[in-house]
């Protein structure tokens, strides 16, 4: 009896032993994955930040990357200055003028060049005064930044081939955009 009862103790001491061995093995384990942890991230950074520093140098340029707000006027305070942002109330007149000169480019009434670039600073400006302030016209600012995005890739292309813009030869479906354009403008005349 006494050796069986070394021999479970021995035993028992082994599996402890073993246990606290694993234990030890997985904590080492847990704590270089804790360490590592940190250097991937900073790689994600680095990686998801090489674009923006591309953007912020100007290396690369996006139709509106960096469209900012229009401030109406400027108010000075006691020294202090306040811009007035633009209301909402608005929306719905800034929007048919970006409807109506988005519909002369599409049917091809005028192609200028001029009314590209009117275009591309109004549909900037728009972009930047409504991104975060459409109110309850969400259906109407969905497609109509739909319509002014892809005509300002359009531009963009035909700029980088040296073309000049084509309404009945684009990159993208000329007829589903009109539609588009269309399903903005009845939705921003009942409001949405």
């Amino acid at each position: 009896m006494a050796s069986t009862t070394t021999t479970t103790t021995t035993t028992r001491a082994r599996a402890s032993a073993n246990t606290r061995a694993q234990a030890n093995q997985h904590a080492q384990s847990r704590a270089s994955c804790t360490r590592a942890t940190p250097v991937r991230s900073t790689r994600r950074v680095a990686i998801v930040s090489t674009p923006i520093v591309a953007l912020t140098a100007g290396l690369v340029s996006a139709p509106f990357a960096f469209a900012e707000e229009d401030p109406k006027e400027v108010k000075t305070f006691l020294g202090f200055s306040t811009t007035v942002k633009p209301t909402i109330e608005e929306y719905e007149d800034d929007t048919r003028k970006l409807i109506s000169q988005a519909n002369a480019l599409l049917s091809g009434d005028d192609v200028s060049p001029e009314a590209q670039a009117t275009f591309e600073q109004d549909s900037e400006r728009w972009l930047g005064r409504y991104k975060f302030n459409h109110g309850k016209h969400l259906e109407s600012y969905s497609d109509v930044f739909n319509v002014q995005a892809k005509l300002s890739v359009q531009f963009i292309s035909d700029r980088s081939k040296g073309v000049a813009y084509d309404p009945e030869h684009t990159i993208f479906n000329r007829s589903a955009l009109i539609k588009r354009l269309a399903k903005g403008a009845n939705a921003l005349e009942m409001g949405e």
